[in-house]
């Protein structure tokens, strides 16, 4: 069995967002802020500079587990509101923007990814699942969180995503800009 060793935590945020939990409790390595990016793009964005930090095949083993039930509470919500609001038309494409997916769209096929959207225990379920993924023989895993801070006047949220990646503690896995 391998031991995890956390290696990076790296944060995306968009203009407005609030920190998500896992860059405010994570006491391991230093906290890397990515440059701001647009609300949908966050999530995609912390898990490739995370990957990064891998180099060679490992990449493509890496499953990444995101605690998503701020962003899954909201999405329902703002659905439900735009149902019962009689003024506005609900359209088909309304009902696929709250799929946690659409936060993903272009890495599904580079790597496993698993959504967890317990309220009050989805960040705990994510890091318990990255450290049995790692434990049980994957070189790496990632632990995600995403937090949703309320829209400006379109009512689309403000978003931040961090991703804190673990290592199985193997000599084979070469971080870049780690000494080897």
């Amino acid at each position: 069995m391998n031991q995890p060793a956390s290696l990076a935590v790296l944060v995306a945020h968009s203009p407005g967002s609030a920190p998500s939990r896992l860059e405010n409790a994570y006491f391991g390595p230093a906290v890397r802020t990515l440059s701001p990016v647009a609300a949908p793009d966050v999530l995609r964005h912390a898990i490739r500079h995370a990957l990064e930090e891998l180099c060679g095949p490992h990449r493509n083993q890496v499953p990444a587990f995101v605690a998503a039930a701020s962003y899954s509470a909201y999405t329902a919500t703002y659905f439900a509101e735009r149902h019962e609001d009689p003024t506005r038309r609900l359209r088909p494409s309304h009902s696929i923007q709250m799929e946690s997916s659409r936060l993903i769209q272009g890495l599904d096929d580079e790597l496993e990814v698993f959504f967890l959207c317990t309220p009050g225990r989805d960040l705990q379920q994510s890091m318990r699942a990255a450290q049995g993924a790692v434990a049980a023989g994957a070189p790496a895993a990632l632990v995600c969180d995403i937090a949703v801070a309320p829209g400006e006047a379109d009512g689309k949220p403000a978003l931040s995503a961090a991703a804190l990646l673990l290592s199985a503690v193997q000599p084979d896995i070469i971080l870049e800009g780690a000494p080897a």
